[in-house]
């Protein structure tokens, strides 16, 4: 897990970002749209890692030949717990089309964790599915949407984009 202060410079880029996306990723609103949300967990990993971002639905940078995928997950609390689960929904794997999903967990708006990837086809074939309005049993969570988790624990260091 890598932490990162969000800062203000971070923030009025993403908000930039956000407002040129025509999608909305996650649906999370806990403060701000998902698009906000999701611009910032895509700033924050192509800092870390020296990347630039692409204007693309379907990936948020390539690395190496490799078209990467960042999925923010905004909580309350931090810093996340390796057994606290990275979500991808349902509706979003008809749209995605990355090579390695990396997964961000955003403490409100002040912290972000860079918790880990893994190859697209390995997350679809490890993880669990739940379906939409099915209580969570891990987290007691209800599901507002058929999605596919995975453990943070059980995600890859980044060496992808070293």
């Amino acid at each position: 897990m890598i932490e990162v202060e969000i800062t203000e410079d971070i923030l009025d880029r993403a908000r930039d970002v956000a407002d040129s996306w025509d999608y909305n990723g996650s649906g999370n609103d806990l403060t701000s749209g998902g698009n906000l949300i999701g611009a910032i967990g895509a700033l924050i990993v192509a800092d870390s890692y020296g990347v630039d971002l692409v204007d693309h639905t379907e990936y948020n940078m390539i690395v190496r030949g490799i078209k990467i995928y960042v999925k923010t997950k905004q909580r309350r609390a931090g810093p996340p717990k390796g057994y606290y689960e990275a979500s991808v929904n349902r509706s979003a794997m008809h749209v995605l089309k990355p090579d390695y999903f990396v997964f961000v967990s955003l403490r409100e708006l002040d912290t972000a964790y860079i918790m880990g990837g893994i190859d697209a086809d390995e997350f679809i074939s490890r993880s669990r599915f739940l379906a939409e309005g099915v209580v969570d049993p891990t987290n007691g969570y209800k599901n507002r949407k058929d999605c596919f988790n995975i453990a943070y624990e059980e995600l890859y260091d980044l060496e992808v984009l070293v």
